[in-house]
């Protein structure tokens, strides 16, 4: 198991968790490797720092950064692999070390970020670099880990909670409107839709659900089409028979 994955979905470590951890990993590596280094040291600096401040846990956050600072400080530097070498590659184009295709170099450059703008020294915004993945790889890359990011602010509440609420009720609706198609249900099963989306959106830009949204999901939709689902569930109300109430 990897460190990003002992990590994910916690904001605390218990220290007892963590030193078992980090001694399991100690003895899987090499004697003399970069990662034998790099966990040896965090270990002993968590243990000091457990014994000096009194610590029963350490905030997920801090042991990745104490991660980066280890493994920088005993030279163990992960790159990214070569693009492979093949001879009838044309001038003025690469093979992209991902889906293997060769193609003009142009699609290999890519602007440089912060962290590598300061590494280099530039001056700027607007450094390019040439990377050993093509554009097409790149951005597929970037989704999933975008994926895998929303994945990981989904496993706290109150964003799992709102998703399957919503998840559910989509179910039941598409159910219902299978067995007998309403104008309710269709625009309910939108609405939901809508509101689904909704919470992704929130979660994207980094706002928060209200406690509110958590037991009215409405309060997810926008002013119009909430008063419209309001009003058709208000008209079968007024038509319903007894037994067959509809939940909105």
């Amino acid at each position: 198991m990897t460190l990003r994955k002992f990590l994910a979905y916690h904001e605390h470590l218990s220290t007892t968790e963590t030193f078992a951890w980090l001694k399991r990993r100690i003895l899987q590596a090499a004697p003399d490797s970069g990662p034998h280094a790099t966990y040896t040291l965090m270990l002993q600096t968590l243990q000091h720092l457990a014994h000096e401040r009194d610590l029963s846990s350490f905030p997920a956050d801090k042991v990745w950064r104490l991660f980066e600072k280890a493994r920088e400080r005993v030279g163990w530097v992960r790159t990214p692999p070569p693009p492979p070498v093949t001879p009838d590659t044309p001038p003025g184009h690469r093979c992209c070390a991902g889906c293997k295709k060769v193609q003009p170099k142009k699609f290999f450059n890519r602007l440089a970020t912060a962290r590598e703008r300061e590494h280099y020294g530039w001056s700027g915004t607007r450094r390019t670099l040439t990377d050993n993945y093509c554009q097409a790889c790149r951005i597929k890359r970037t989704g999933r880990l975008r994926r895998e990011a929303k994945a990981r602010v989904f496993k706290h509440d109150p964003y799992t909670k709102i998703r399957k609420v919503l998840e559910r009720k989509i179910k039941d609706t598409k159910r219902k409107n299978k067995e007998a198609p309403t104008h309710f249900y269709t625009l309910r099963l939108a609405c939901l839709k809508q509101a689904l989306i909704e919470v992704e959106r929130r979660v994207d830009g980094g706002l928060v659900i209200s406690e509110e949204c958590l037991s009215d999901w409405t309060l997810l939709l926008p002013e119009q089409e909430r008063d419209g689902l309001f009003a058709a569930y208000q008209a079968v109300l007024s038509g319903r028979r007894a037994g067959r109430t509809p939940s909105l």
